[in-house]
């Protein structure tokens, strides 16, 4: 793995909306010193999904949820569930799973915590926390 980047290019490939969130997110991720060239492709990742979301939203907000379905006479003949919607949805559970890759979700952050601290405690203390924590599992456990 390289180094922690300083600065990092907005890819032409993003919409106006996705090259914002990139634009933030890697100011934050940097200043952070959590941002490396080999994150740059999951980042982008996260802001072209950014985009797709705020334009189902966008999309959802102004047509609403439902679609309806008319015949020649022009009469309702039945309702179904906006296509949109579904984008939204699956655009939603996308930034949530690549967030938690990038430590954008609490449980991602800490899940990068535990792993500099193991990185920069050594092997060694990893196995003294695992014989603690067995030891305190069999105690709560017993209780």
């Amino acid at each position: 793995m390289g180094g922690a980047l300083i600065r990092a290019e907005v890819p032409e490939e993003l919409n106006q909306d996705g090259a914002a969130e990139f634009t933030r997110l890697s100011a934050l991720l940097i200043a952070a010193d959590r941002l490396q060239a080999e994150d740059l492709p999951i980042l982008t990742a996260y802001c072209s999904t950014w985009a797709l979301f705020l334009t189902a939203q966008r999309w959802v907000n102004d047509n609403g949820a439902q679609v309806e379905f008319r015949d020649k006479n022009g009469e309702l003949s039945g309702v179904a569930v906006a296509p949109y919607v579904s984008i939204l949805e699956r655009a939603q559970s996308r930034l949530v799973a690549i967030g938690k890759d990038l430590g954008l979700t609490h449980g991602g952050r800490l899940k990068v915590e535990i792993a500099e601290r193991r990185l920069l405690s050594g092997p060694k203390q990893d196995v003294e926390r695992n014989k603690i924590a067995g030891r305190l599992g069999r105690i709560i456990g017993s209780g």
